[in-house]
């Protein structure tokens, strides 16, 4: 029973770790952007420009925002992201599909391993439909909805602020970390 749920756990996770993308580089954005996809690119200055994407070249990314059409040269593109949106119907159908077949599979196994009842593959189905649904449902729940496609070499979100404390006799400093 402990490799069958593990087996459970391992499919339903497995597209949380599938869904992670690295960043391409520049000249790669017109591979993966299509013409009307929504983005967002922030400029060196950290001004972000949404629009939709009309084009791109090795050296400069176009976009139509607001009627106008706004060409960015390479150089000063910090980061550019895809917004999309994610149906939490579809991934509640895939996983009750999931679920279900799996719950299928443990209940035959329990009917044949001597379960007294002989409903166990229709509550497997069942139980299976139902929790794989709802895993189903939180793994859309949870995906971003901004897709970073590119972020200029040499950058990095990350921060480090040291702040020093002066309370009465006492004296310290505070070390934020942030990624």
């Amino acid at each position: 029973m402990k490799r069958q749920l593990t087996a459970m756990l391992m499919v339903f996770l497995f597209p949380l770790a599938a869904s992670a993308h690295n960043p391409v580089a520049f000249s790669e954005l017109r591979l993966v952007l299509h013409p009307g996809d929504n983005v967002t690119v922030t400029d060196i200055r950290g001004t972000a420009m949404q629009g939709k994407f009309e084009s791109a070249s090795r050296t400069s990314i176009r976009l139509k925002s607001k009627g106008s059409i706004l060409e960015i040269p390479e150089q000063n593109v910090f980061e550019v992201k895809r917004k999309y949106g994610d149906d939490l119907g579809d991934g509640a159908k895939r996983g009750f599909w999931i679920g279900a077949a799996l719950g299928l599979i443990v209940g035959i196994s329990a009917a044949e391993s001597g379960y007294p009842n002989g409903e166990a593959p229709l509550a497997g189905v069942v139980t299976g439909g139902v929790y794989g649904a709802g895993i189903g449902l939180l793994v859309d729940a949870l995906k971003k909805s901004n897709e970073t496609l590119y972020r200029a070499p040499g950058t990095s979100k990350g921060r480090i602020t040291v702040s020093p404390i002066f309370r009465g006799d006492s004296k310290g400093a505070v070390l934020n970390l942030s990624f």
